[in-house]
């Protein structure tokens, strides 16, 4: 698994009054289809260590529709392959909610 990080959220107004503090980090993984790698994207309360990486993740999925009751990740300008990038849009319904953010990460 090879993972690069997209954005460190640390204070990212999500709405109103609401911060967020957290990490996303968007990679691969060839665990779950032999050869052939499939993105995932991960979310932890900090940078990661070793152990959070290998036993306290929980992987999303990146999808087109993250509405409803769907989950995944939606990231317009994501790159798994080690460039630390700012996306223009990420959208994501996870166990921590389900957020939306367009525009400048910067």
């Amino acid at each position: 698994m090879r993972a690069g990080p997209i954005v460190s959220v640390v204070t990212a107004l999500l709405s109103g009054t609401t911060l967020a503090d957290f990490y996303i980090y968007e990679g691969w993984s060839t665990y779950s289809t032999g050869l052939d790698p499939t993105t995932e994207f991960y979310f932890f309360p900090g940078p990661p260590d070793c152990d959070d990486v290998n036993t306290g993740y929980t992987p999303y999925s990146p999808s087109d529709d993250v509405s409803g009751d769907k989950t995944g990740v939606r990231c317009d300008g994501c790159n798994a392959y080690g460039d630390s990038i700012a996306p223009t849009e990420l959208e994501f319904n996870t166990d921590l909610g389900h957020y939306s953010k367009l525009g400048s990460f910067a």
